[in-house]
Parts: structure tokens; sequence; C-alpha cells
């Protein structure tokens, strides 16, 4: 659990990453305020940008957000090289079922420069994504991304380049013929080398040491407190009239509370 997996076959043009994730990986203050519909979701927008993180050479961060979606309030998910996730996600309803007609705005930060693409909704996060692989890396890739109530998995089969483009789409049809055969149970509880073995054990596949997956979270109450100081002198004490002399600044992403009192913050001349 909370690993990736790349791996990688000896007598094919294609590779591959597999994530699970345990449930309990989302911060506590998140699964406690948000919908179960919305901690699927973010679970699922997690996966994929780990996934998605395994192909990237050189790179500090992917992000993935919501853009113009009216029934999803906030959909985030980020990946780190270093394995760091955080994300969050809030629906207006407790359906996941909202995921047409709008974008998702992907953000690489690389080499000291930022590179951003938009992708349309199409359905769920994992056909958004081989649309991106088709338009922008025009590599033929396919996605899975399955959740429960305990956990999310995800895996990606993509095709590598070589020198004899249509040799390694064959073997991508082939490989991803053998994918097909999976069901989401397997996919989320397997063992990944069992996993594995199962579906190409006729072929010379090759599982890679995964790299540890973690929630990390950049707030911290210094960060909090000069957001707060923002505000002015004015306004702030405003507030904490408003508040009964105590403001609390809830994190977005890990729902931890940083409560504030006047002399945190007041300045007096």
């Amino acid at each position: 659990m909370n690993q990736l997996h790349p791996f990688y076959f000896d007598d094919l043009n294609v590779r591959g990453c597999m994530v699970q994730l345990d449930a309990q990986l989302i911060p506590e203050g998140q699964r406690q305020t948000e919908k179960p519909a919305s901690i699927e979701l973010v679970g699922q927008a997690l996966v994929a940008v780990a996934l998605m993180s395994s192909g990237l050479k050189g790179f500090e961060s992917l992000l993935l957000q919501t853009r113009n979606m009216g029934s999803i309030q906030l959909l985030l998910a980020e990946c780190t090289h270093e394995g760091h996730l955080r994300g969050a996600a809030h629906l207006q309803d407790d359906s996941t079922d909202v995921m047409r007609g709008g974008q998702l705005l992907m953000s690489l930060d690389a080499q000291g420069q930022r590179f951003q693409s938009i992708v349309p909704l199409t359905g769920d996060l994992a056909s958004s994504m081989e649309q991106y692989y088709q338009r922008s890396e025009q590599l033929p890739t396919r996605l899975i991304i399955c959740s429960d109530a305990t956990c999310f998995a995800g895996i990606l089969l993509q095709v590598t380049a070589t020198t004899d483009p249509g040799q390694s789409l064959q073997d991508f049809e082939h490989a991803l013929t053998l994918l097909n055969t999976i069901k989401n149970e397997e996919l989320l509880h397997l063992d990944p080398a069992m996993l594995l073995h199962r579906l190409y054990h006729q072929h010379a596949c090759r599982l890679t040491n995964g790299q540890t997956l973690r929630f990390v979270c950049r707030c911290s109450r210094e960060r909090s407190m000069q957001a707060l100081k923002t505000l002015g002198n004015d306004d702030l004490h405003e507030l904490f009239v408003e508040q009964n002399g105590k403001v609390e600044v809830r994190c977005d992403l890990c729902r931890t509370p940083y409560i504030f009192v006047p002399t945190d913050l007041l300045t007096h001349h």
C-alpha cells in the first residue's frame, strides 16, 4: 500500500506502473468533514497524478485542478518527485457522476519552468488522462482507476517509443488485451507482484522497487498567520469581535485548524 510500482517488459515495447493507496492516507480532518463521494474523487485524483508522475524525468511536481465545473466546487491533486501527495475535493452533492463538460488544468513544474495543459473531462479521470496522452504525447496509453471504501488503486499501460512504431503498437494491443481481463477487486487488493504475474506470466515482466507515497500538506501556522495579516489591523479587529476573540483558519487540503487570538496578530502603535 501507498507505493508507486513501475514495471517493464523485456519482450514487449510497453511500460506501466501501479498504485494502491490506503484510504487512511487522506487526512482524518478531510475524511471527517467531506462526503464519501468527495473522498472517493480526491483518492482517484491522487492515484492519477501518481501514475502520471512515473513517466516524468527531472520534474518537481505535477498538479491537477478543475476548471469550469459547477458541480465540483474543488478538485486538486498534486504529486512531487519525492512521492509527496496532497489534494482535496468538494462536491455539491454525493455523486461522482459529474465528470463531464468541464476541464482539468494540468501544471508540470520541471527544470525551473512551468508547463500547462488543459484536459477536457470526458466522463472520468482515467479516460480524460488517456486523451491527454494521445493529444500531447501521441503515445497510446491505458489507465484504469478504481476505489472502494478502504483504498484507491490504478494501473497505467503505455507504449514505449522505438524505431518500429508498428511493432510497438502491436505489443501494446496485446498487453492491453490481457490487462482488460483485470477485475477492480484484484487491482485494489492483490499484491502488485501477484497481480502482474496473473496478467503477464507468459512475458518477461519486471516489477521495480516501489516509491513510497505519502500525504504531505504545505500548510503551517506561520503561513496562516501571514495570510491573516494581509487583512490589516482594522479588519482583523472586526474579525476578532465577530468571532468572539478567536479566529480559526482551516487548511482546505488537510483540514488542520489553526487558532489565533488578538495578541497573535494585532499590532499596537
